[in-house]
């Protein structure tokens, strides 16, 4: 465990033979107490919230999803009323573009539920809306709001029963409006819940580079209108490689792949918002803002064209950046991408699993890491990180939406795509025939055994290295 001093301490994992249980217990707590491991803590002397409540094991998980804003409705479902909540509030907007660029949106959200059906929830019931039927019902709608509309401008438009059946079929009844989708973006900066936490989190971090990286990178700080971003560079020669990591993650992710990259001009950001050093000084109200953070550090960072290496939400900026900004991306890795795939409860029944794996004894804990996919959980001290992370830190970056087909189409770069065959992201062997039939220059493969902790396989590096430095 960490002291407050910042400390790494081993912690004994077995009970002493001949000492009880109880004895050993109360053991550690009084040696802790003696060591002022206890205080200043956050929240004492202030009572326990919901201590009133019933009690729930799942306590913690459920405050985390309900902080982050996620949720775990079946992949069907949640299109389902993604578009119902769009033609309920069709009247709003203002001109027939704006109409039909909705409608081909819904429609192609709905083609890629139909053809990769998700593992999870019901089936897809969903039809293409008649896109025509949708602009002659907006176009009634906007007639009546400009009729009515008179002295107050700000009227919101009835839903009319035409707009519901522009769906071919499978729409039914359902909610007609949706509060979420009413609400206003909410600006989210990305920040811990306590400096406690953070501390310990930091002592940790120091701990593992010590451990795991072989070469000591040089620590960059870079300066950008988002705020300082933290940047780890390992000199070398030939074209640059840039690694953006995935979401509740640092650079120090890449520190196994950066092995096999060796002699190679390499650079680890940490993603604005995410749990690295980088420092923001205002939130991201969309991923275009975020665009621009990243072109504004390369920019700093003097890197004109580079590779660049993505994995989750970091090869989905990747991805943007390849797609906006083609002439300045050599070639283009993507590492279990995120943007294919509706949240689901698979997603969060991993969750779940992964904080359970973290909190089991050394042994089991290494057997269960494996089982799942995830060998990185093996790891004492990188499994407490990925816990501290999902407790006390709050994500800074908007989520990713759904890709589009035209968008894949739209990659020019030679590009690598490497998903785990354990993901649950998506049902890894229909994205990759996905992905090979849409982009046009590309490489993708399922890596057997993996999941998310697909930079744990020595094999990924290589591959790298292979594509990107040949």
């Amino acid at each position: 465990m960490f002291t407050s001093g910042g400390m790494l301490r081993r912690v004994t994992e077995r009970k002493p033979p001949g000492v009880s249980i109880e004895s050993w217990v109360e053991m550690q707590i009084r040696e802790a107490q003696e060591r002022g491991e206890f205080d200043d803590l956050p929240g004492r002397g202030q009572p326990l919230k919901g201590i009133d409540g019933p009690h729930d094991d799942m306590w913690w998980i459920k405050q985390w999803l309900k902080r982050e804003g996620l949720s775990f409705t079946p992949p069907t479902l949640a299109l389902r009323k993604s578009v119902e909540d769009t033609l309920g509030g069709i009247g709003r907007l203002r001109s027939e573009k704006a109409v039909r660029d909705v409608a081909e949106e819904l429609n192609e959200r709905i083609r890629q539920m139909n053809r990769m059906p998700p593992a999870d929830g019901p089936p897809t019931s969903l039809g293409v809306i008649d896109v025509e039927r949708l602009v002659e019902s907006w176009r009634a709608q906007r007639a009546a709001i400009e009729s009515t509309a008179g002295a107050d401008t700000n009227l919101t438009a009835r839903t009319a029963p035409s707009a519901e059946s522009a769906v071919k079929k499978g729409l039914g009844p359902v909610a007609r409006a949706s509060r979420a989708g009413r609400k206003a973006r909410v600006e989210r900066v990305g920040g811990w819940s306590s400096d406690e936490a953070e501390a310990r989190f930091r002592a940790g971090e120091e701990a593992l580079w010590r451990e795991e990286c072989t070469i000591a990178p040089e620590a960059l700080d870079v300066e950008t209108s988002a705020g300082s971003t933290r940047v780890y560079r390992w000199p070398g020669a030939g074209e640059s490689l840039v690694l953006l990591h995935g979401m509740g993650g640092a650079a120090i992710q890449w520190v196994r792949v950066v092995r096999e990259l060796v002699s190679r001009d390499v650079y680890a950001i940490d993603t604005m918002g995410d749990v690295g050093r980088s420092r923001p000084k205002q939130a991201f109200r969309d991923h275009a803002q975020v665009d621009e953070w990243l072109s504004e550090t390369l920019a700093a960072l003097g890197l004109e064209r580079v590779h660049l290496v993505g994995h989750d939400h970091g090869a989905y900026l990747a991805m943007r950046r390849a797609i906006a900004s083609s002439n300045r991306v050599i070639t283009l890795t993507l590492l279990d991408p995120s943007g294919f795939a509706e949240r689901s409860a698979r997603m969060v029944g991993r969750l779940v699993t992964s904080v359970a794996v973290i909190l089991l004894p050394g042994p089991a804990r290494r057997w269960a890491a494996t089982r799942i996919g995830m060998p990185l959980l093996a790891h004492k001290l990188l499994g407490r990180l990925t816990f501290l992370a999902l407790r006390h830190h709050r994500y800074g970056l908007p989520m990713p939406r759904a890709v589009r087909d035209d968008e894949l189409a739209s990659l020019s770069v030679p590009t690598l795509v490497l998903v785990g065959a354990k993901t649950v992201m998506f049902e890894p062997d229909g994205f990759v025939r996905r992905v090979r039939a849409q982009v046009p220059c590309v490489e993708a493969d399922v890596v057997p055994g993996v999941a998310y902790a697909i930079l744990a396989d020595a094999a990924t590096g290589a591959r790298i290295r292979q594509f990107a430095c040949p």
